[in-house]
């Protein structure tokens, strides 16, 4: 049900109701109001005319509500982090890595783990910045728009491939043949503990250890061939008697 205020945006008098988003009820979509003027970012407001038009679904990346990261509202997060639902590597989170919702059961926004994929203290995701000083946006996108969007590949910026070491962004190293070649030296030096917060600590791959693309390898052990997708783990070439400490 559509329930919309006549004078919300252009008037000083408080409006008599408040727009509800259809199917999502008062938990998703009052919009607040403040000295009796209904607030909403401008995108909220384009996104608002296009559900009219009936051309979009109100979910928005991911086929998430906005109450999935900002919560009901009541309980309202403006600047939800990254970490609440990415709440960081296999060697620091409790149950699992990803969640789809930043709440917890209890209402308060989830802590993450680590530090991996939060925003730093003090920032939002429009304002942190990371690898080589770019904002988040610069390889996420929007997130309420392009949220799936990852820059996966060092050769989407770097016209030269950077050194084998776990140095990019959120600690990631290089991928593909190169790292190939070279990753046994990286362990032969620091140790495969590192490896574990990707790969995990079982050594059989996470979500984190995904695939991009098909990969097709050329190993000491064979042609290694990956599907898109695929949780790449040490052991898909190494025994466990193999991968040292």
């Amino acid at each position: 049900m559509w329930r919309v205020t006549s004078t919300a945006l252009v008037s000083n008098a408080k409006p008599p109701g408040a727009l509800i988003f259809p199917s999502m009820g008062d938990r998703y979509g009052v919009i607040r109001r403040r000295g009796g003027v209904s607030l909403l970012p401008k995108y909220c407001l384009v996104l608002i005319l296009i559900m009219f038009a009936g051309l979009l679904e109100p979910t928005l990346a991911q086929d998430l509500a906005c109450a999935n990261c900002h919560g009901p509202d009541n309980k309202r997060v403006d600047s939800p982090d990254c970490g609440s639902c990415h709440v960081g590597t296999a060697l620091h989170a409790k149950t699992q890595l990803r969640f789809d919702n930043a709440l917890e059961e209890n209402g308060e926004a989830r802590k993450p783990s680590d530090g991996t994929f939060a925003v730093k203290q003090g920032f939002t995701y429009s304002t942190s910045v990371g690898h080589g000083g770019l904002k988040c946006d610069s390889c996420h996108g929007d997130p309420h728009t392009q949220h799936t969007r990852v820059v996966w590949d060092c050769y989407h910026c770097h016209k030269v491939q950077p050194p084998p070491k776990p140095e990019g962004p959120h600690g990631m190293h290089i991928a593909g043949q190169d790292w190939v070649n070279q990753h046994g030296m990286q362990v032969d030096e620091n140790g495969a503990s590192g490896c574990a917060g990707c790969h995990g600590s079982d050594g059989t791959g996470t979500v984190l250890s995904q695939a991009f693309a098909n990969r097709n390898f050329k190993t000491k052990f064979g042609r290694k061939q990956f599907a898109k997708g695929t949780a790449i783990g040490c052991h898909a070439c190494h025994s466990p008697s193999q991968i040292p400490n």
